[in-house]
């Protein structure tokens, strides 16, 4: 569904899951991270970061900056 509707996507809300629980730091769990980011850039789309505590934020901002997202 969400492919079909690629072009009206303009804001997305990325995490990661570890299998049992959510809003994990980016590149831990199971989510296509680069994936997910080049198809927001792609369709110009916003990307809000959730994660559970500060720490784990600025976890996922050194790894968005390792990979050159950021």
């Amino acid at each position: 569904v969400l492919m079909k509707y690629q072009e009206k996507v303009r804001h997305i809300h990325l995490h990661d899951f570890d299998g049992k629980l959510d809003h994990q730091v980016l590149y831990s769990g199971q989510l296509d991270t680069d994936r997910a980011l080049k198809f927001a850039h792609k369709n110009r789309a916003r990307v809000l970061i959730e994660t559970k505590t500060k720490k784990a934020l600025e976890e996922s901002i050194m790894k968005l900056k390792e990979k050159k997202f950021i």
